[in-house]
């Protein structure tokens, strides 16, 4: 099980060289995490859901419930089966504790809240660390049903790389950061996308639009995932933005990044997601531009 998680992991991250905390790999979505499955508390739920059904109908099984889980005196005791170690017992009782739902979608939930300590007081390390953090302002990027898919899911990649990593306890590659395209040392994550010599163009024109809304927004918030909520249609234009820099680094220009983004506004033309107020409000992003 351990082996599947890493090589589960690994692929997740496999452009990145820092990993966002623990817990934020398992976490929902809507939670602000990456939702990817927890393959020891998967298959103790699945376990624990056929464990619990099975004794339903069947009386040895239903004796042994009552008896080492639930503490009840049942006469004549059952023998205690092999595989029902303390630990198994431990969860068996959390789980008829907390839920009366045999599903292994509520079991999973209720083994992964315990296994890293989620409740209802739970926070992401980084909300705790940085007052500017926003998880509404970061689920408009990655929920907006007028971002083409491709690009809220890499804004999950970028989101979880740049703000949820713990610098201090990251595992890097280098002992510092090397820019691939310009050789600059000790690179901010600021300079990937606006400040290399391939970029800056870009980043020039794209403040010089989005100043247009907010007069004193700068780059360092654009990377902070700040946007005004009364504009939507400035979510869309940042996401594709770095979504653009991203899949384009080595060969970006203020055309290329120009006709990328008129022919993502014809795309979402034909989308039943956008209404007439969103796709006015682009058009105008993109004139400006």
């Amino acid at each position: 099980m351990d082996k599947i998680q890493s090589e589960g992991n690994d692929y997740v991250f496999a452009d990145c060289y820092l990993r966002p905390e623990k817990s934020v790999n398992y976490i929902s979505k809507k939670k602000g995490g990456l939702q990817i499955n927890h393959v020891r508390s998967k298959a103790l739920a699945l376990f624990i859901k056929n464990f619990l059904e099975e004794s339903l109908t069947n009386i040895y099984l239903d004796a042994v419930i009552r008896k080492y889980c639930l503490e009840e005196d049942v006469w004549p005791a059952p023998v205690r089966p092999h595989y029902l170690d303390k630990r198994l017992i431990m969860n068996l009782k959390l789980v008829l504790e907390r839920t009366t739902r045999i599903s292994s979608k509520d079991i999973y939930y209720v083994l992964l809240g315990n296994e890293f300590t989620i409740n209802e007081e739970f926070k992401l390390r980084i909300e705790s660390v940085y007052d500017h953090f926003s998880l509404g302002s970061i689920l408009e990027f990655t929920h907006s049903r007028f971002i083409p898919v491709s690009v809220r899911s890499h804004m999950w990649k970028i989101i979880h790389r740049i703000e949820h990593s713990d610098i201090e306890e990251a595992k890097v590659k280098l002992s510092s950061p090397i820019c691939k395209l310009c050789g600059e040392l000790d690179i901010a994550r600021i300079h990937l996308y606006f400040q290399c010599e391939r970029v800056r163009n870009i980043g020039i024109i794209f403040l010089r639009v989005l100043r247009v809304f907010d007069p004193h927004i700068s780059l360092e918030e654009v990377l902070e995932f700040k946007a005004i909520e009364e504009h939507p249609q400035m979510y869309w234009f940042i996401a594709l933005t770095l979504f653009f820099i991203d899949k384009n680094r080595k060969r970006c220009s203020t055309d290329s990044y120009k006709a990328y983004m008129w022919s993502e506004l014809e795309t979402m033309r034909r989308s039943k997601r956008a209404n007439d107020n969103i796709l006015t409000g682009v058009t105008i992003l993109l004139y400006l531009l």
